[in-house]
């Protein structure tokens, strides 16, 4: 019997994990990313085929007249074609440039190579809303600061921010950045040789970058070109104040639009499962073309430093563009928010007027609660937000590449962290709104938490990608040593493990931090009264006409984004 019983153990100890505190934290982790990253999905999936906007107390009847009258509207498919256009020219303009900068960075003889590597990534510092809220100041048809000025000296108003032209171009040079981060990280690590080859041939250095480089870019291109045009794909902020105006709408507006405006929550609801199956159908592009990379690898196994190419006269031109960009990108915009706060903001600009300078609009941003709540939020959002991200991404990283799981099972938690890469910020403040109304577990609905948790969910991608990089370069003969010494696993992974990789999860933290406080499309959908946070309120200002008071937070945001940004450049990017 004790036979039967001991045989009994040993088998339900091989299928059943060990109930020890250990495991609990990561069976506990598991299960809370798994519930933030699917529940809401479902929700968002069940309350598209109701006849109604869900509720406990009035679920609705089940029906398909959402997904009829969307797809039997020719409305939809001017949607899909205004979103398609959209993506393919921003994210072409995005690659001409990123993939221009990043030559002229990594193989030419440009001057002060590390100072424009900064400033070329710094715009990213600069939030949509703002780039959009600066231009329309600048260049609006009627009020704007140029047309005002032209229309005192020549007679005539020739700017016109609401165009295709000018929303394409905007939203292209806001999506560079990171564009240009993955292509140059690919070109730094490319073997030279057979660039240098070309060269010694006689071959010149336009021809050698047409035949030789770009081919040998073409995976680095080709990834570059889905992250980019999927973020563009979900970017609201641009396509909301200069495409809606003229009537380009795309999807993310559409969404906007349908639940805010029409008050349409289960079309909103259909149009946000149509766009979240687009964007998922992008991932799983991006995740093909990056895993079979590898067939364009260049011989190495030596070190290599590529010899610099001299473009003599052309390094002029070269400098002329890149601070063209950071002017376009970067100080118009701070510029224009500075004259913004110090002036009435629509009169015509002139040396007269610097006599009127006052701080008016400041002290009544600075006098108001609401901006000091705002505030306070936004702050709190920037401390919990890392915080929980770093607590669940860290563990799961541990489990992918650390643990001894089998190789189905850390691919399936690799996927889960990955997939939310796919769901545009709009969809998934949708999606979250129907969860925390249907089901509002935890309880925590009117508060800060469910921000928190949404943007959680919008950073897992970056944050596992970054985190497992790191835990891959680690040795494991530290933490073998702790195990050998009878630490547990918890006291090994805080005091052994972090350490170790603590350069990748300051970067996270500081990334995640920074992304919080300007995040817009998460909050729209789960402010209530007592929540709300600076970005909300900027457009909820910018809606009413307030110009004084959202370029007064405008600015203040500007400078606290390039702020962190330059902290992340110096503790956390360089050393990651």
């Amino acid at each position: 019997m004790e036979a039967v019983q001991t045989a009994r153990s040993a088998y339900a100890g091989g299928i059943l994990p060990r109930i020890t505190p250990t495991n609990l934290v990561l069976i506990g982790t598991v299960a809370v990313i798994a519930y933030l990253v699917i529940a809401p999905i479902f929700f968002l999936l069940w309350s598209s085929f109701r006849t109604a906007l869900p509720t406990p107390a009035n679920p609705g009847l089940f029906t398909l007249r959402n997904y009829a009258f969307v797809y039997s509207s020719p409305t939809t498919y001017t949607l899909f074609l205004n979103t398609a256009s959209f993506v393919s020219v921003c994210t072409t303009l995005a690659l001409l440039f990123a993939v221009g900068f990043a030559w002229l960075i990594e193989r030419t003889d440009i001057p002060a190579k590390g100072t424009w590597f900064v400033l070329i990534i710094l715009p990213s510092a600069v939030p949509s809303l703002l780039m959009g809220i600066s231009y329309i100041i600048l260049a609006g048809p009627e009020a704007g600061l140029l047309n005002r000025l032209c229309e005192d000296l020549f007679g005539v108003k020739p700017f016109n921010i609401f165009s295709l032209p000018a929303l394409f171009i905007l939203q292209a040079l806001g999506s560079v950045p990171s564009s240009f981060l993955i292509v140059i990280s690919a070109l730094r690590s490319m073997d030279p040789a057979l660039e240098e080859a070309a060269s010694v041939s006689g071959v010149g250095w336009l021809t050698t970058l047409r035949r030789v480089t770009l081919p040998m870019m073409l995976p680095a291109i080709l990834s570059a070109a889905i992250y980019t045009g999927m973020n563009i794909a979900e970017t609201f902020e641009i396509p909301a104040l200069i495409g809606v105006p003229i009537g380009f709408h795309v999807l993310s507006s559409q969404v906007y639009l349908s639940l805010r405006v029409w008050g349409n929550h289960t079309v909103a609801s259909a149009y946000s499962v149509i766009f979240l199956i687009m964007l998922i159908g992008l991932v799983y592009l991006y995740q093909r073309v990056t895993r079979h990379g590898f067939r364009y690898a260049t011989i190495s196994g030596k070190g290599y430093r590529p010899k610099l190419i001299a473009i003599g006269r052309w390094k002029y031109g070269a400098m002329t563009l890149l601070g063209v960009y950071l002017l376009v990108t970067l100080i118009l915009p701070f510029l224009i928010l500075v004259w913004s706060t110090l002036f009435p903001t629509w009169q015509t600009p002139s040396l007269a007027m610097l006599s009127k300078v006052n701080l008016d609009s400041y002290r009544e941003v600075f006098g108001n609660d609401n901006f000091l709540a705002s505030v306070k939020n936004t702050l709190i959002l920037m401390v919990v937000t890392p915080l929980l991200t770093v607590a669940l991404i860290s563990v799961a990283s541990w489990l992918i590449v650390r643990s001894n799981l089998s190789l189905k099972w850390k691919a399936l938690l690799d996927t889960l962290t990955f997939w939310p890469h796919a769901y545009p910020g709009i969809v998934l403040g949708v999606a979250l709104l129907w969860f925390f109304i249907i089901v509002n577990f935890p309880p925590v609905w009117g508060t800060l938490w469910p921000i928190i948790f949404g943007l959680t969910i919008s950073y897992m991608p970056f944050s596992v990608r970054t985190l497992n990089a790191a835990f891959i370069q680690v040795h494991q003969e530290l933490e073998q040593a702790a195990y050998v010494s009878g630490a547990s696993w918890f006291t090994t992974f805080i005091r052994v493990t972090l350490p170790l990789v603590l350069p990748a999860v300051t970067a996270v933290a500081l990334w995640v931090a920074i992304h919080a406080m300007r995040s817009l499309t998460v909050p729209m959908f789960l402010t209530t009264r007592g929540n709300e946070v600076l970005s909300m309120l900027l457009w909820t200002y910018w809606d009413n006409d307030m110009v004084e008071a959202v370029s007064v937070i405008g600015l203040l945001y500007l400078v606290a984004c390039v702020i962190l940004s330059l902290l992340w450049r110096r503790y956390g990017f360089r050393n990651w």
